[in-house]
């Protein structure tokens, strides 16, 4: 699992809903969390509020997952 979809499935939200508060689709989402499309640092504030993180700690688990897992 990566980091970006271990952080939302720890918070316990679902893919559907997190897309609709980013004004995605949940397949987009899918992409963003699979490191296929990377995050916009609006994107990412507003993950960082939606999972009560910090913007550092969304850009960061961000970064881990656009390498694939490796540690930044």
């Amino acid at each position: 699992m990566t980091k970006l979809r271990e952080v939302r499935k720890n918070v316990g939200l679902e893919r559907k809903y997190v897309a609709e508060k980013l004004g995605i689709s949940p397949d987009h989402l899918s992409l963003l969390e699979r490191g296929k499309t990377p995050l916009n640092v609006i994107k990412v504030e507003i993950l960082a509020g939606l999972y009560n993180k910090t913007f550092e700690e969304i850009a960061i688990a961000a970064l881990e997952t656009a390498k694939g897992g490796e540690k930044c």
